[in-house]
This record gives structure tokens, C-alpha cells and sequence, in this order.
């Protein structure tokens, strides 16, 4: 074996350990709650626990329960947010959605001064995003992000229905933010499935798009979209 293959495979062994050992020192940790500002998350089981780790050369290492499906919520917001400077270009997305912390909960229907979202992280940003979308896309705004999140992950996405209807029965507080269409998108997006190890392949894709790293570009967004 290479002195090149050897350091590569010792570096896989010691993040395989290291994961290991993680999860073994966090598995028995009770503390928290599982989520209920949306009904259906009750259901969860708070059991569940993986960790999953991809880097930057295309290896992605896991333990526990990585390969379990869940509603990946907020983690959406970022590529809804890329797919939307993708489509429109930042000065335009600058236009209907700041870059600035608020400050206030994820949840907060207050606007900045110049009545817009204060960045594309809280629910009114993700809502003026997904409206972006479905004025490009209009009907087809959905599909088009299921796939272009699909492309990302590696394999085709699903959504978990129960999870969309009881966000969107219960999402009176999105509702006083814009209108239903995009609303119903945010939704959607939220209530999609993808597990651990998918979701840190999404996540390394995004990385290696701002570090110039080897991801083909079938799977990343446009030049400078990362960043």
C-alpha cells in the first residue's frame, strides 16, 4: 500500500473511532425533549441518535442510527436560500430578504425597518424565499425544489405527509406572515425525509462549492452561490 493510501486509511480510522466514541459518550444522555411546536414531531422517537460526517473528498463516515429518515425543518432554509440566489441573483434576492441576525425567535413575524425579513434563517426569510421560488416556478415550485434536494442528497426525496398536515393546521402564525402558496411550499419543504448521512451529504455539497472542493456540477449550485 502507498504511504499516500496508508495516511488516508489511518485518517478513516481515527474519524471512525472518533464517532465512535462520541456517540457512545452522548448515547445515554435523557436531557431535552423531542420538539412540539408542531404536533406530529410528538411522535418522534427520542431514542433515535446518529451522527453522520462527510468531508470535503467525497467519504461520508456514520454510527448509530444516521441511516434513520426524519423531517429535516429549518436545515431547508439554506438551500431554499441558495435555490433562490440561484434563480434571481443576490441583488435581487436583496431586495426581499436581509443578511442581518433579528435578534428575536425563528418564529417571530416582525419585520426590519424596510419591511423585510431580517435574513433567510427565520420563518418570514424561508416564506419570502419559497415565494421567490413559486413566482419563477409557479405550480412547478415544489417538484423543482423535491428535485433539486433529491439531486443533492443522492437519492429521491420523499415528504412526510402527516408532518405537512399538522404544520399546516397548525401554522397560523406563518400564515399572518404571507400569503398560502408560499406558505404550503415552506411547509412541504420542511415535512421533508432524509437521514442523517443523506443530509451530511447536502451539507458537504454546499462546502465543497465554497472551497472549490471535487463535487461534479450536476450536484452543486452555480459559481459563487455557496459563498
Amino acid at each position: 500500500m502507498a504511504s499516500g493510501e496508508s495516511a488516508t486509511a489511518a485518517s478513516a480510522n481515527t474519524l471512525s473511532r472518533f464517532l465512535a466514541q462520541t456517540h457512545a459518550a452522548l448515547l445515554r444522555d435523557q436531557s431535552g425533549a423531542v420538539a412540539d411546536y408542531i404536533p406530529e414531531l410528538l411522535k418522534a422517537d427520542p431514542d433515535h441518535f446518529g451522527i453522520a460526517l462527510a468531508t470535503t473528498d467525497g467519504h461520508v463516515y456514520e454510527t448509530g442510527d444516521a441511516g434513520v429518515p426524519f423531517t429535516i425543518q429549518s436545515i431547508s432554509k439554506a438551500f431554499v436560500f441558495a435555490l433562490a440566489l440561484e434563480i434571481f441573483g443576490p441583488e435581487r434576492v436583496a431586495l426581499a430578504i436581509g443578511v442581518e441576525p433579528s435578534g428575536d425567535a425563528f418564529n417571530s413575524i416582525r419585520l426590519s425597518a424596510d419591511n423585510r425579513p431580517f435574513n433567510p434563517m427565520v420563518n418570514s426569510g424561508a416564506i419570502a424565499c419559497s415565494g421567490l421560488i413559486h413566482e419563477a416556478q409557479g405550480e412547478k415550485a415544489l417538484e423543482f425544489v423535491r428535485h433539486t434536494l433529491s439531486r443533492f442528497a443522492g437519492r429521491d426525496l420523499g415528504i412526510d405527509e402527516a408532518v405537512f398536515q399538522s404544520e399546516r393546521q397548525t401554522g397560523d402564525r406563518n400564515r399572518a406572515i404571507a400569503f398560502e402558496d408560499p406558505v404550503g411550499v415552506r411547509a412541504l419543504l420542511a415535512g421533508r425525509n432524509v437521514g442523517a448521512e443523506r443530509l451530511s451529504r447536502r451539507s458537504d455539497h454546499i462546502c465543497q462549492g465554497a472551497v472549490g472542493g471535487p463535487v461534479t456540477r450536476r450536484q452543486r449550485f452555480q459559481d459563487g452561490v455557496e459563498r
